[in-house]
Formats: structure tokens, C-alpha cells, sequence
């Protein structure tokens, strides 16, 4: 089954994924839709070529949203336990936000992938506030992928304590 491209088993009462669907080298669709799963197995960040995934209607769902770089369309339904682990451009489509996973050791609520750098960082974080896009007028970084320099331009939003102590943390924060 190593050339496999699509794998659809639906309504089937299925409540684990096995690691051997994450050998599935070729496999480019997966649909597990409306079963029993209970955990997202990370065994498929391995599936290369996977371009579709969906996994709606498995109530009990928990567990990371896949890395795969090839991914363009994923569905998790709307369960609360599931923590995204980076931005990922097929999560765009959805009207569900998923939450960044947090530094926690407790499976349910996993670690997240680091950001490459602290605009990255600071992009998501500003995001998922609600602030607007054009919030950010410049971000710089140094070789070692730290602020050097964060503008903050948009005038309408207003900035809590708590968004304003993670900032300032960085090097240098200029608000215009």
C-alpha cells in the first residue's frame, strides 16, 4: 500500500490512528471524518505529500494540528482541545481559531513549534489579540533573530498591560 494516494474511511466508529497510516509515503488525502478518534497521532507530520486532511466530526478530538509543509487543506472541527502548533496557511480557510499551543508538559496541552524569529512572534501574538493587520509598520531583527526595532503605527488600537509588558521586553519599541 506504499502508493496509496487516498484513504477515505468515514463513519466507521474508528478511535485511534495507528502509526502505520503515518507510513503511507505516497498518501496525499486522508479523510477520518466522523468517528470516535480521541487524539490527532503526530505520526502524520511523516505523510510528505498529504495535502488534505480532515477530521471534523470526532467529538473527543485533542491533540497538535499537523505541520505537514505540503498540507493546503485541514479540517479539525470545532473542538476545544485541539492547539494549533504553528501558523499553517490550510488553518486560513477555517472560521475556527484554533490556540497556540502553550509551554506546557501535560499531553493535553501541548508544546508548540518555536517561531523562526520574534517578529514572527510578535505578528502572531498581535493577530491573535484581534489587533488589526496594519498594526505593525516595521519589525527588524538581528542576526540572532531578536527585535531590534518593533514601530507600532495603528492608532485605533489600544494596547493592555499585558501585551504592552510582553513588548517592551524586546530591545527597542517605538509607538507612533
Amino acid at each position: 500500500m506504499n502508493n496509496l494516494k487516498k484513504l477515505s474511511i468515514k463513519n466507521q466508529g474508528i478511535r485511534t490512528i495507528t502509526n502505520e497510516i503515518g507510513q503511507l509515503d505516497a498518501l496525499e488525502y486522508l479523510d477520518l471524518s466522523s468517528n470516535s478518534i480521541t487524539e490527532i497521532n503526530e505520526s502524520l507530520n511523516n505523510l510528505n505529500h498529504l495535502k488534505y486532511i480532515n477530521l471534523e466530526k470526532n467529538s473527543d478530538l485533542s491533540g497538535k494540528t499537523l505541520t505537514n509543509e505540503s498540507l493546503e487543506t485541514c479540517i479539525y472541527g470545532e473542538s476545544t482541545s485541539i492547539c494549533k502548533t504553528k501558523e499553517m496557511s490550510c488553518l486560513d480557510a477555517n472560521d475556527i481559531k484554533y490556540e497556540l499551543c502553550s509551554n506546557s508538559s501535560d499531553p493535553s496541552n501541548p508544546t508548540p513549534v518555536e517561531f523562526e524569529n520574534d517578529c514572527e512572534e510578535i505578528k502572531y501574538l498581535l493577530k491573535d489579540k484581534k489587533y488589526s493587520n496594519d498594526i505593525i509598520g516595521n519589525c527588524t531583527i538581528g542576526d540572532d533573530g531578536k527585535v531590534t526595532i518593533l514601530k507600532i503605527t495603528n492608532k485605533n488600537s489600544v494596547l493592555n498591560q499585558e501585551d504592552i509588558d510582553k513588548l517592551t521586553s524586546y530591545k527597542s519599541l517605538n509607538i507612533f
